[in-house]
């Protein structure tokens, strides 16, 4: 099954402060929650790969 793009913001920051995760079609709110505060930033801003 092919991954999702997610582009998640923070409201109410100067500057603007956002992730764009790919994730699994079939993830669940629990785990995505999960995976979202454990990401690690990656090597490229606003991108992070998780599974």
């Amino acid at each position: 099954m092919p991954d999702t793009r997610l582009r998640i913001e923070l409201l109410d920051t100067q500057p603007l402060v956002w992730r764009r995760m790919l994730v699994p079609q079939q993830i669940s709110l629990h785990r995505l929650l999960k995976v979202h505060i454990a990401a690690p930033a990656s090597s490229v801003p606003g991108h992070a790969r998780c599974g």
